[in-house]
């Protein structure tokens, strides 16, 4: 019977294609070389001004909402409100000289 050792070789080609695969997206995943698209800018009031990781759990997001600044914390299972800054974005509002 030559089907068997037949059948035998594409198992065995189909599990070192699929063990590849799982090891290179392992890799990606591992190291983060994975794709890094530009935030995309909301077009309401809320835009995410900067962010950083400090570690493989936590990231601080710095949000800029109608004027005011918000640095976040945030891990997988919280998300915590540090602080409230006012917002450098807007020109300082001056008055005019009416004589």
């Amino acid at each position: 019977m030559p089907l068997l050792p037949q059948l035998m070789q594409a198992i065995a080609a189909l599990a070192v294609t699929l063990g590849l695969l799982f090891t290179a997206a392992w890799v990606v995943r591992h190291y983060g070389l994975g794709l890094k698209l530009p935030a995309r800018r909301a077009p309401g009031q809320m835009q995410l001004v900067e962010k950083l990781p400090l570690n493989a759990q936590t990231t601080l997001h710095l949000v800029q909402v109608k004027g005011s600044q918000h640095l976040i914390a945030t891990t997988a299972q919280n998300a915590t409100l540090l602080a409230t800054l006012p917002g450098s974005g807007n020109k300082p509002k001056t008055k005019k000289n009416s004589a």
